[in-house]
């Protein structure tokens, strides 16, 4: 019963943040771009829990908006995650080109990213929190029966 309840929980949680992710992503959509240029751009490499390694692209940009200057490090509002995968991720930073359209906060200009969270990535999660709140209500009812 309290894997049950572990599940549920986890379930929930995933589809909460499924909801914040969808909602950031709404509101990115909806800021005001600026040209903006990159500066820097690096692949970070940091070890795996599992001894290998995780790739995790970085860049830093330079944006105007009203005449002040603003530096940015966000790929995406909610980060730009990694992979162990060198290959992908550095293909993924090489697509970033030097002059990009920087998305900024209306309220708060320092506030920035290149693109808002991808749409696949946010399904994948409120699909994987709705499986394991399912599970978990299975197993609850199972044992109960």
């Amino acid at each position: 019963m309290l894997a049950a309840l572990f599940f549920m929980a986890f379930g929930i949680l995933g589809i909460y943040y499924g909801f914040i992710s969808q909602r950031s992503r709404r509101k990115v959509l909806d800021w005001p771009q600026a040209k903006g240029k990159v500066l820097h751009r690096e692949l970070l490499q940091s070890r795996s829990t599992k001894g290998g390694y995780i790739y995790s692209p970085h860049v830093q940009y330079i944006y105007h908006v009203a005449g002040t200057q603003f530096t940015g490090n966000r790929i995406y509002r909610m980060g730009a995650g990694g992979s162990s995968s060198q290959k992908n991720q550095q293909a993924f930073l090489d697509q970033i080109p030097e002059d990009v359209w920087v998305r900024h906060d209306p309220q708060n200009p320092s506030e920035a990213c290149l693109f808002p969270e991808r749409s696949g990535i946010i399904a994948m999660i409120y699909a994987v929190g709705t499986i394991f709140l399912f599970l978990g209500i299975g197993w609850l009812i199972k044992s109960f029966i």
